[in-house]
């Protein structure tokens, strides 16, 4: 699993296109504040069809408690 914050930004999408490059069938979570917009969940299916698992998580990780349900959930 690789967890990748700071969401759909520009270096979070970067890491998260190449592990989807390198790493066929990686399960990858993004984590950000704000929900996805329409061209990122567009993004986000068509990493999906890779055959990688992706997942949007809105959080905080500026808040503990929110990233401690985060990484055991």
């Amino acid at each position: 699993v690789y967890l990748l914050t700071g969401g759909l930004g520009g270096v979070g999408r970067w890491f998260a296109a190449e592990i989807v490059r390198r790493a066929p069938g990686a399960r990858v979570v993004l984590a950000g504040r704000s929900q996805p917009d329409a061209a990122q969940r567009a993004l986000l299916s068509d990493w999906a069809s890779t055959g990688a698992q992706v997942e949007y998580v809105a959080t905080d990780v500026g808040d503990a408690a929110s990233v401690a349900a985060l990484v055991s959930g």
